[in-house]
């Protein structure tokens, strides 16, 4: 069960992918996936895992967070998109843990079916986006092509950290993943991807490798670029419609975010330090006249409906995970651990940067598609480099990992 619920929430996270084929009530398949999941998972932690915790650097962040968002839910209220919103970030929070004990256990094998896994699904989603998307188009009635294609992150971190390792398999699937992006008119992940290209190669040291690296980035950038504007699909798709970011006589296609941003700000700065509530944007789209739920930037979502307080508890949770990562990085790199699990950890850390990034145009923490299958390698990391440490210092146990 242990290995098996990683294809689990892996295959249902990517039916997520596609919310608008379902819908019972006034909840989508998403927002069902999130309800049922939830317990779920909180089942198997109490039962399988007996509740135990990993000693992980932001475990108590977590704790602080959940306080202080009950006192919100007290004071406030929550409504129903509010609920999920919550569900979906505690679930990826349970889905980290758990994963952290099945790496504490016996990383090697669970290394193994993570990147199996990653790379079966990741396949799979990109044979089913450029099929749903020739077939349907990007009317976006059964499937948004850009928020289903941060389902790939995982894919593309691992290939960047492939890239980085000299494989050519990695410039390879690299290259299929930006193309599915870029066919699908996904804006956000092209960026991302261009993005995470530079800061793969940002720390070479010797300068005959920076100058090569420097050399590629640009020749990929300088074929995307090409291919945009030889295409006249993908030039209206990226800079043309609702173009709401103009500089110097270029526009680029932004969805009308700018309009939503404006509303969800001034509704923000109306109570600046705790918020409005938990799901509250929702209905401040809503009162003025937008059937939009979200604000489609996580950031300023957090600010609106949790205030300064929220974003910077939240904030701090990630920062100490990438502080962890980093840790894991440093230490497996100097005690010379193998190259998969060296991989893996470096995948992390783009895959971290990949879904901040994100966060600016999107709704990414409550996309599960996004969120869980990330969780599953976060959790597989922290999970070994405790392990590790706790054997290193010679304390015996493995037990030792955890807080309880």
């Amino acid at each position: 069960m242990d290995k098996g619920l990683i294809v689990v929430v892996y295959a249902l996270a990517s039916l997520t992918t596609v919310p608008r084929l379902f819908s019972i009530g006034n909840i989508t398949l998403m927002g069902w996936y999130s309800i049922i999941l939830f317990f779920a998972v909180l089942f198997i932690w109490f039962v399988m895992y007996k509740g135990r915790i990993v000693n992980t650097v932001f475990i108590r962040t977590i704790v602080i967070h959940f306080i202080y968002i009950a006192i919100l839910v007290v004071i406030n209220g929550i409504n129903i998109d509010g609920i999920q919103d919550l569900l979906i970030l505690y679930t990826f929070f349970l889905i980290i843990n758990i994963y952290a004990i099945n790496a504490a256990r016996e990383p090697s094998s669970v290394q193994v079916l993570i990147i199996r896994t990653i790379e079966v699904f990741s396949a799979a989603g990109i044979i089913g986006l450029l099929v749903v998307y020739f077939v349907f188009g990007v009317e976006k009635e059964i499937i948004s092509p850009a928020s289903a294609s941060l389902f790939l992150l995982p894919f593309l971190a691992l290939s960047l950290a492939d890239m980085r390792a000299g494989r050519v398999r990695g410039f390879i699937r690299y290259g299929i993943v930006l193309g599915t992006f870029l066919m699908t008119l996904s804006r956000t992940p092209t960026a991302i991807a261009l993005i995470l290209l530079v800061l793969a190669y940002w720390g070479e040291r010797k300068w005959i490798n920076r100058l090569t690296s420097l050399a590629l980035v640009l020749m990929i950038a300088t074929v995307v670029m090409w291919s945009i504007l030889n295409n006249e699909r993908l030039y209206e798709g990226y800079f043309g419609g609702d173009s709401a970011i103009q500089y110097e006589g270029i526009t680029i296609n932004t969805s009308g975010r700018a309009t939503i941003y404006r509303i969800v700000w001034d509704s923000f700065v109306e109570s600046p330090f705790f918020g409005k509530g938990v799901g509250s944007v929702s209905e401040t789209l809503s009162a003025a006249g937008l059937e939009i739920k979200q604000a489609h930037n996580d950031y300023l979502r957090i600010l609106h409906d949790t205030g300064l307080v929220g974003l910077l508890i939240l904030g701090s949770i990630f920062m100490l995970l990438w502080k962890e990562l980093n840790r894991a990085e440093r230490y497996f790199t100097r005690m010379h651990y193998n190259r998969e699990t060296q991989r893996l950890i470096r995948a992390s850390k783009y895959l971290m940067v990949g879904l901040l990034l994100s966060m600016i145009t999107d709704n990414t923490i409550v996309y599960s598609h996004a969120m869980y299958p990330a969780a599953i390698l976060f959790g597989y990391v922290s999970g070994t480099y405790r392990r590790e440490r706790v054997r290193a210092s010679g304390r015996g146990r493995v037990d030792k990992v955890y807080v309880i």
